[in-house]
């Protein structure tokens, strides 16, 4: 079914996906040593963009902010490629990078915004309802599955979520509801990228 600029969007973003970073990327990402080796070797990839304006020196707030400017930035580029009733729903996504884990009232950031997520979405046909459902249970089902790990323990699940969703995508390669799929593609690729960056600047922090 064609959908117009939405059709250009998703062959923009198979395409985008097809040179991302794997599992062995990753890996050897991580036998850099310090903030600036990984910076250097993140701009030499397919990752380079998260990075290009970041400082070798940077420090961890200085680290977080520029991410989350770039992820906001590459959802935003997503979103002018997208029909223009993708383009609330996709904008609504700029704030997954704000999002904080439950306080101690119990009170969830995250059910807050799916709910207006889903408020936000255009009219979707049966296969779309449907793969909506599907991405949904699968980020519900990862996140409980993360949440009980202990920190640093979890870059297992985060590769087996982005190998499901990279599958996913492959099946209905013109299904609309992966916009959403290629967002929380990208938010795992902004998780790793922070996870390598701030450990390393972190310990240069820590030191006397």
């Amino acid at each position: 079914m064609i959908r117009g600029d939405t059709d250009y969007a998703l062959a923009r973003l198979h395409a985008r996906r097809a040179s991302g970073m794997r599992g062995d990327d990753w890996r050897r990402l991580g036998n850099a040593r310090g903030t600036a080796a990984v910076i250097a070797r993140l701009r030499t990839g397919a990752a380079s963009r998260w990075v290009m304006q970041l400082a070798d020196s940077a420090d961890p707030h200085r680290i977080e902010a520029e991410l989350r400017e770039r992820f906001r930035e590459r959802v935003r580029e997503i979103a002018v490629w997208a029909d223009p009733c993708w383009q609330s729903t996709l904008h609504w996504c700029e704030g997954l990078v704000e999002l904080s884990p439950p306080d101690h009232d119990d009170i969830d950031p995250t059910g807050a915004w799916l709910r207006e997520l889903r408020r936000r979405m255009p009219p979707l046909s049966s296969d779309e309802r449907g793969e909506f459902s599907w991405l949904l249970r699968t980020l519900d089902d990862h996140r409980r599955e993360f949440a009980g790990l202990a920190a640093g323990n979890g870059w297992h699940l985060r590769e087996q979520l982005q190998r499901l969703l990279d599958s996913r995508m492959g099946r209905n390669r013109l299904c609309a509801v992966h916009l959403l799929t290629a967002v929380a593609l990208l938010w795992l690729e902004h998780e790793r990228v922070r996870g390598e960056l701030l450990r390393w600047a972190a310990l240069a922090g820590a030191r006397p």
